[in-house]
Formats: C-alpha cells, structure tokens, sequence
C-alpha cells in the first residue's frame, strides 16, 4: 500500500513510503538455521563429509523445503523506495533505484534475519541438539557420541552393548532448559536430562560378576570365557535396567559470528547421557586381571 511519495525541488528523485505486507521472514529465518544446524548434525553422525553442505543451491533447497511443509503468517512492515527520474521536468521517466535493502524489504527483511547470529538464541540452539539426538538410529548415535571408542570391547559385543544401551536412551530419554547465561560469545545452558541410570546398570554389572567371579564355574571357564561372561552380564545389566535419573547437565556453547554452536558437540552430550559408562567397565586386560 502506497502511503505518501515525496519528489525534491529539482524532480531528478523520489521517495515512496509503503507499507508492505510479507510473510513472516523472521520465523522462516530462524527455521532456517536450525534446520542447516540438524542437517549439520545429521552428517557427522552419518560419518560423511559433504563439502558441498552450505553450497547456494543447498541452502535455497532447504528454503524451499521449508517454504513447502511449513506454513507462515504474514506480517506488515513500513519501508520506502527510491526513484530517479531519468528523462525530464516535462516529461520524467521514473525508475526503480535498485539496492540490496530493497531485495531484502521485499522477501521481509530475510537477509537481515539470516545474518543475525544471535537469530537462534543458545537454549534453541541446546534444544536442537537434543531433539536430533532422539530422532538418530543406533549407528548414528554410535558416531556421533563415539561410543565405539568408548566401549572397549571386541566388535560383536561392541555393538550389542551400543544397541542395547541405545534401546534405553530411546525408551527414557527427555529433557528441560532450565537456565541459561551469556557472556559475549560464550554460553552456559543448564539443561535438565532424564535418562538411564548408569550407575544403577554398573552397580547390578558389579553384583553379578563380583558373584560369577566368586563361584566355581569363574575358575572352570578359564580366562577368555571369564571374559566374555563379563561382557554378558553387563548386557543383561543394561537390558534389565528400568531406573532413570534426572540430573542438570551444564552445555557450553560458541558463537562463531555466524550462529551458536554446542562446543564439542558429541563429547559433551555423550558424558551427560552416558555418565560414568563412558569408561568401559570391560577392560580389554581383564581376562588376565582374572587368571
């Protein structure tokens, strides 16, 4: 809606003051980053490295994607537009001045909103995190949190373990912001997380080989089998489980001048979910430990 046009004493430029009415730029900006944030995510636990993740075309099919699944409301905003006249007093030939403002007054303020990191604020941020983290697979998870190097054990047990620990994450797993502070471009987020109960799993682990180790058939079995029996118990220890404990895990977070980022992402989330079975209760020499 055209609200007033002003022309100078001279007639060579005018200003139109216009009310536009666009859709939300700001929602669809913020989807934006957090949807390029999951994608982010989703390729380092799918163990690719895809060069071409923030290419041009990429990031206008993720505005499509958006455009097409999500809906917008619309929102009015008051701009002005330039014009030159480029023939005469007599007879003006009024012109358009083009300007990168207004390409970004036109898809309403867009460009503006994308630029702003400070857009998706740190506990949104913390939040997309936590929200990929309960829609990956058990291979995902695997990488992402580096649980293949955190349980030392032979590969089949390796991953009956990763699985087995993952169906309890799945099955229990929710989370709250609670707090957040920010210092320049640093953030501390504290986040209440419910999960399994790790130390409820290694102290039944515990009672259950303390017990194995004190009987006959530990001394018949020989060490590898002892071995693997340890493996066994804490499968079982794990699969049994039904505690859960709620605990306030603190996340530290950057931002890069682009957006904010959880700092050592997959270390960070996989010691507040993990707690202390993030060191192997299974040491790879315990099958000499036990001779």
């Amino acid at each position: 809606k055209i609200l007033g046009i002003s022309v100078d004493s001279n007639g060579k430029n005018a200003s139109a003051q216009l009310k536009l009415t666009t859709l939300d730029a700001e929602t669809l900006a913020s989807d934006f980053v957090s949807a390029s944030l999951q994608e982010e995510i989703l390729e380092t636990a799918s163990g690719k490295e895809n060069d071409n993740g923030n290419s041009l075309e990429q990031r206008y099919l993720l505005l499509y994607k958006l455009l097409k699944n999500n809906t917008y409301s619309s929102v009015e905003r008051n701009t002005s537009i330039q014009l030159n006249n480029l023939g005469s007093s007599s007879e003006p030939d009024w012109e358009i001045t083009h300007s990168s403002s207004l390409e970004n007054e036109l898809v309403g303020g867009l460009i503006t909103y994308l630029s702003d990191p400070d857009l998706v604020p740190p506990a949104e941020t913390l939040t997309v995190y936590l929200k990929t983290l309960q829609e990956m697979d058990v291979q995902q998870m695997a990488n992402y949190l580096g649980l293949d190097s955190i349980l030392n054990t032979s590969d089949s047990a390796k991953n009956a373990i990763a699985s087995a620990l993952m169906e309890q994450f799945h099955s229990c797993f929710n989370y709250k912001i609670s707090s957040t502070s920010v210092s320049g471009y640093l953030a501390e987020v504290d986040a209440e997380l419910t999960t399994f109960d790790s130390d409820s799993i290694l102290t039944q682990y515990e009672k259950e080989l303390n017990t194995y180790l004190a009987s006959a058939d530990a001394v018949i079995d020989g060490s590898q089998k002892r071995y693997n029996k340890s493996h066994e118990l804490l499968l079982d220890s794990i699969r049994n489980n039904q505690a859960t404990i709620t605990a306030t895990a603190t996340f530290h977070l950057i931002n890069d001048g682009a957006s904010w980022k959880l700092e050592n992402a997959g270390t960070e989330l996989g010691n507040a979910i993990f707690g202390t079975l993030t060191a192997s209760p299974v040491p790879e020499d315990s099958a000499e430990d036990n001779e």
